[in-house]
């Protein structure tokens, strides 16, 4: 039959050792992995007693090859799927310049930002986008949506 087996963190062994270093390491989404994967069956013999049945260090260390009908047990770069955006954390901002602002910003996972400034609602400039201008839903041509406006012409 089919199961599902859901994998959370990292085994810790020390192989060499055969001991486990009780470290855990929690499964980092946006990452890749090598997975391996051994079975035993829960056979037992004439006196109910488990005889239990294991694959081979071989079939472990082979590529799967076909998912319905697998040649091993080995799996080679399945990435962990990142489903949550960053989060952004506003350091500061300034002129540095006559002609040059600076925003500083982390990002609590590896990623890219854009920044643009836009003019005060107040402006009396009719032709650049403005704060009140800035919105998430047409995405046309004249319009201020928020990551054509942002990121700039690709």
């Amino acid at each position: 039959g089919t199961s599902t087996l859901a994998i959370t963190n990292l085994e810790n062994v020390v192989a060499a050792l055969t001991a486990r270093d009780d470290e855990v390491a929690p499964i980092s989404e946006a990452t890749q992995y090598d997975v391996y994967c051994l079975a035993k069956d829960s056979a037992v013999d004439s006196h109910s007693l488990p005889r239990p049945n294991y694959v081979t260090s071989d079939y472990v260390g082979t590529p799967v090859g076909t998912p319905s009908s697998p040649s091993g047990g080995f799996t080679s770069h399945v990435w962990v799927k990142d489903s949550t955006p960053p989060n952004i954390l506003f350091v500061d901002a300034m002129a540095i310049g006559e002609e040059t602002l600076r925003v500083r910003l982390q990002l609590d996972e590896p990623g890219t930002v854009w920044c643009n400034p836009v003019e005060l609602d107040t402006s009396a400039i009719t032709t650049l986008c403005k704060s009140q201008d800035i919105q998430g839903s047409n995405t046309a041509p004249g319009y201020c949506h928020y990551e054509t406006f942002v990121k700039g012409k690709s």
